[in-house]
């Protein structure tokens, strides 16, 4: 009992340790970049350009960043009525909300993600995974959205200026783009996934994201429907830094936003720094340089677009003050389970 006690104790401890050397990592990795930035730039004319923006494009960026909060939870919803899972579509915004506030604030361990899966859990089996499903379809089909958006952007700009950045981009998304399309289509010519879930040593899990998928194609209208609200989603969020740079006085080809989003976006889902800080702005800051644009008005496109993601937390946060605990007493009288 006592090799077991200190056993335990012992792992613990060597979960710390790297839970706190990953963090002190991540940290150095951050403070690296943020100074690496600050030498890059005038500062000077960082603050002339906050000083100059202009607050219409701001307000239209602001609404854009809403929308897109929006435009999310109306995928969640589509995507829990595919599997039988049916909650209001109001409830699911304001899930979206203060999950979305979560994720700003809070460790990614109680990220937003995992907010939403718990509020659409309930006591069956099948709704724990209909729940974790539809998260993780809603993430899947939009990060492919966003790689086809940026490699959309980089094959324009490629035909145009035949640059290196974006002939790498479009040379790697088409070997990839072949090999996957290959993949399933023999997998698809063949009725591999079917025969898959039949074997007997099949993982559970696999067997279950099978038949999921099984369940998805099945519903072609509303699955169409997810992909395009997919790149509607990402389209917005292009719209969004296109604005920001309107706002600070700088006019740019939505091609060069698309590959610039696409890719900040990608960068900042690494996990070698805190909240995607320094990476994200110096990405985008290097990126819009490479086309012409100055350093320092990459850099507050970026800043600002952390900013002006600030409003919408409020909402979220107002939502979890005071909406969350209401639902809460609700839930059961919002959701409305059809499955038998």
């Amino acid at each position: 009992m006592s090799l077991k006690y200190n056993k335990g104790i012992n792992n613990r401890k060597e979960s710390l340790v790297k839970r706190w050397t990953f963090l002190g990592f991540k940290i150095l990795v951050t403070t690296t970049l943020c100074w690496w930035i600050i030498s890059k730039i005038n500062v000077h004319s960082l603050i002339a350009q906050i000083k100059d923006t202009n607050l219409y494009y701001i307000g239209v960026a602001i609404a854009l960043i809403l929308c897109g909060i929006i435009i999310s939870a109306i995928k969640w919803h589509i995507l829990l009525e595919m599997q039988g899972e049916h909650y209001s579509l109001w409830l699911l915004i304001r899930w979206y909300f203060i999950s979305f506030f979560l994720s700003q604030f809070l460790p990614s361990i109680i990220g937003g993600d995992t907010y939403r899966i718990y509020k659409t859990c309930h006591n069956g089996k099948s709704g724990k995974i209909n729940a974790i499903l539809a998260v993780a379809t809603e993430r899947l089909t939009g990060f492919i959205a966003l790689c086809a958006i940026g490699f959309i952007g980089s094959f324009f700009i490629f035909i145009e200026h035949n640059d290196t950045l974006s002939k790498y981009i479009v040379c790697t998304g088409s070997i990839l783009i072949s090999l996957g399309l290959t993949i399933y289509l023999l997998a698809a010519r063949y009725q591999a996934l079917k025969r898959l879930t039949k074997w007997r040593l099949c993982p559970k899990t696999l067997v279950v994201i099978l038949n999921a998928h099984h369940i998805y194609c099945s519903q072609k209208t509303k699955l169409t429907i997810v992909w395009i609200i997919s790149f509607v989603f990402h389209f917005t969020r292009v719209t969004t830094m296109l604005a920001v740079l309107y706002a600070l006085g700088k006019q740019l080809n939505i091609i060069y936003i698309m590959l610039a989003s696409a890719a900040v976006t990608i960068v900042g889902m690494l996990p070698i720094s805190i909240g995607g800080l320094g990476i994200m702005e110096g990405s985008l800051m290097s990126i819009l340089w490479h086309y012409g644009v100055p350093k320092e008005i990459g850099l507050t496109t970026m800043l600002l677009l952390r900013i002006l993601t600030w409003p919408i937390c409020f909402i979220g946060a107002i939502f979890y003050l005071q909406g969350d605990r209401t639902c809460g007493k609700n839930s059961k009288r919002d959701r409305v389970s059809l499955i038998a």
